[in-house]
């Protein structure tokens, strides 16, 4: 069994986008963590879309393990289904997908369960639990049946596919980090100060790194206090001022 697997994802637009599906019961030691997917079942009879051009059937589910044999990854999906959305809910204004759990019939199961080839899977998506019908049904005060609820309690519940969640964050997050990196240290140094480009804290001053050999431990430490840190940094004294040219300046 596999805790994550990469894959390249197929978003609405067309664009292709490198993404992370994660599985596991006891993430990182953190608890439970299930990705949601969109896929696709091969040979299936395609839909016709709103331009009028027959697409592929979209199935939602949640990956609840990931399997690796040699001839294809597989994940072993609990299926969703869509549901008519609440126009009250932001989220169903904006006509994002309303979800709930699929139900087998009756003698097979408490859930409807599906092995999908990774190659199957188009990309992962954000869900949000439908709090409105949830407030509803149980009071303002009602959390989300957890794993650990009943099966009725579980089914009952319905989500929403956040479609306005911006899976590009984590990338203009790097490109920040880079830009900073690019300011503190001169050209002139820069090839010999190799140093990381995570922030913690948001004191850019202060960075963190994972050792190859660390099992996955990381590390902080003062940029001032990395052997490989330029004079000016080392000593405490203000950064130069980078020099900025008409052709360097990025346009607004």
């Amino acid at each position: 069994m596999l805790g994550q697997v990469k894959f390249l994802a197929l978003m609405d637009c067309g664009t292709r986008m490198l993404q992370t599906l994660r599985s596991s019961v006891n993430y990182r030691i953190r608890g439970a963590w299930f990705d949601c997917v969109v896929y696709t079942v091969e040979g299936e009879t395609p839909v016709m879309g709103e331009t009028g051009t027959p697409t592929a059937r979209l199935h939602y589910g949640e990956v609840r393990a990931l399997l690796r044999y040699r001839e294809a990854d597989l994940a072993v999906v609990c299926n969703m289904v869509p549901v008519e959305a609440n126009e009250a809910c932001p989220l169903g204004e904006r006509q994002c997908t309303r979800l709930t759990w699929a139900v087998p019939a009756p003698g097979d199961g408490d859930w409807s369960i599906s092995v999908v080839p990774i190659s199957r899977v188009r990309r992962l998506i954000h869900v949000a639990p439908d709090f409105g019908e949830l407030s509803v049904r149980k009071g303002v005060k009602a959390l989300p049946a957890r794993y650990t609820a009943s099966v009725e309690e579980r089914r009952a519940m319905h989500y929403y596919e956040n479609a306005l969640f911006p899976w590009d964050y984590t990338a203009r997050c790097l490109l920040l980090k880079q830009l900073l990196f690019a300011t503190l240290i001169p050209a002139s140094e820069r090839g010999q100060a190799h140093l990381p480009l995570g922030v913690v804290g948001h004191r850019p001053l202060e960075l963190a790194w994972r050792s190859g050999r660390g099992r996955g431990r990381s590390t902080a430490s003062r940029v001032s206090d990395h052997p490989a840190a330029p004079p000016w940094l080392q000593t405490g004294a203000s950064a130069p001022s980078p020099s900025v040219s008409a052709a360097s300046t990025p346009a607004r």
